[in-house]
């Protein structure tokens, strides 16, 4: 049985990580930010393998990734940089 959750994040998680071979230099702290955030995502949500969808991963992920920008008090440039990155990536059709 396949799980979508952990095919949805390790896709992202994938994306990411390629992104940042060939990143300028502005891209590579929202990576730093996100490439943790969904590994930590992947490592401890908790769910029901059978009832989960794809899609549950980005909104987890996102919630996540909402409560520790919050936390970490960042900037207006350094909050627009992470979310237009993760929209780029969970927008992404590449594999």
């Amino acid at each position: 049985m396949s799980d979508p959750f952990i095919a949805r994040g390790e896709t992202l998680r994938q994306r990411l990580l390629n992104r940042e071979l060939n990143a300028d230099d502005h891209e590579l702290f929202p990576l730093g930010y996100l490439i943790p955030q969904v590994e930590l995502v992947l490592d401890r949500a908790e769910y029901d393998p059978a009832t989960i969808t794809a899609e549950a991963f980005d909104a987890t992920c996102w919630q996540l990734i909402e409560c520790s920008i919050g936390e970490d008090a960042m900037s207006v440039d350094d909050i627009n940089a992470i979310t237009a990155l993760w929209t780029s990536i969970c927008a992404d059709n590449a594999v």
